[in-house]
């Protein structure tokens, strides 16, 4: 705030203060050589409220710098108040018992909803884990009695599961430093326990699966892994019309990285979506009039590997195939919170 504006918002006090300096003024003009008692009574009058103002100015600029720098390097904003040194003035009290109690309420608030949330997580966790028993379950039972209705109805059972397991690690992907064990993965075990657990659907479209340098080793954690590689091998499989679909699943070791690429023939994504795939919910003209997909699968793809400081990039065009790219760097433990 420039001084100038500072007295702009006082216009009515100076006016007020020159309003008693004219009408002083005025009687001194009855006074017979009262010329120097009226500039004196003018500068004194006009000057000492001026410099009082520069003190009060200089006084709050300090105060307001103070707590825009504090602000600017608080995570928790709402937590000024508490560390604010605020002037010994009534109005300055008044207003900081103000703020102080409007603080705490939205501390309440937000412990509050902290707590509701961790409960509401709590029960979504412990549900998906029931009803992944008669999951599973079912699973068995259709194994275990061949049919061409019968691998339908497993085929659907798979979605069920997929979709359960996306719903896990979704209430679960804000959390990630709590459930996560960094250490050195082959790639190759991560790449044959999720082409394992879709052989069905890999089966069904007759695919061709491409391995290569899958002997390298990086830093990871494995369960995490495993949810993001199903992710993007489900989505291949989703959205492939031509048969046999064929997989490329590829490591290369880089300068400071080692990159895993995922490559299919499917039918591609178009090239003004590309910026909106890790978007949480968005489709895409595919998604929306094929599969009907929820939109959250390569968001959290995306939202975990920037949780484990991995990265993870996509590139497509349309009806030629997509190919997704993992990116780990080279002997890391260190992982963003």
């Amino acid at each position: 705030m420039r001084y100038l504006d500072y007295l702009k918002e006082r216009f009515y006090q100076l006016l007020f203060v020159l309003g008693i300096v004219f009408t002083i003024e005025a009687f001194l003009l009855t006074v017979p050589n009262s010329a120097f008692i009226k500039w004196y009574v003018a500068f004194i009058l006009i000057g000492g409220y001026l410099l009082l103002n520069w003190f009060e100015y200089h006084r709050m600029k300090k105060f307001l710098d103070e707590a825009d720098e504090m602000i600017t390097q608080l995570e928790k904003k709402y937590l000024l108040p508490e560390i604010l040194h605020f002037p010994d003035k009534r109005e300055y009290l008044f207003i900081m018992n103000i703020m102080k109690t409007m603080s705490k309420s939205m501390a309440d608030h937000v412990n509050q909803f902290q707590f509701e949330n961790r409960e509401y997580k709590e029960y979504i966790e412990m549900w998906i884990h029931e009803v992944k028993i008669p999951i599973a379950a079912a699973k068995m039972i259709g194994e275990n009695h061949k049919s061409e209705e019968m691998k339908s109805i497993l085929s659907e059972i798979e979605r069920i599961d997929g979709y359960v397991e996306q719903a896990l690690y979704y209430a679960r992907s804000n959390t990630v430093e709590k459930d996560y064990m960094i250490k050195s993965i082959r790639l190759e075990e991560i790449v044959n326990q999720v082409l394992i657990h879709n052989k069905s659907a890999l089966i069904s479209k007759k695919t061709k699966v491409s391995l290569q340098g899958l002997e390298q080793e990086v830093y990871s954690d494995s369960k995490w892994l495993i949810f993001i590689l199903n992710q993007i091998i489900v989505n291949s499989i989703k959205y492939s019309e031509t048969i046999p679909l064929e997989l490329e699943i590829k490591a290369e070791e880089k300068k400071e990285v080692i990159q895993l690429t995922i490559r299919d023939n499917g039918i591609g994504i178009n090239k003004n979506e590309l910026s909106r795939v890790f978007e949480k919910g968005f489709t895409g003209q595919h998604g929306r009039v094929y599969k009907k997909s929820t939109g959250l699968g390569l968001y959290l793809c995306k939202k975990l590997c920037t949780k484990l400081s991995h990265g993870l990039s996509i590139d497509s065009e349309e009806k030629k195939g997509t190919c997704v790219t993992i990116t780990f760097p080279k002997g890391s433990f260190l992982v963003r919170m």
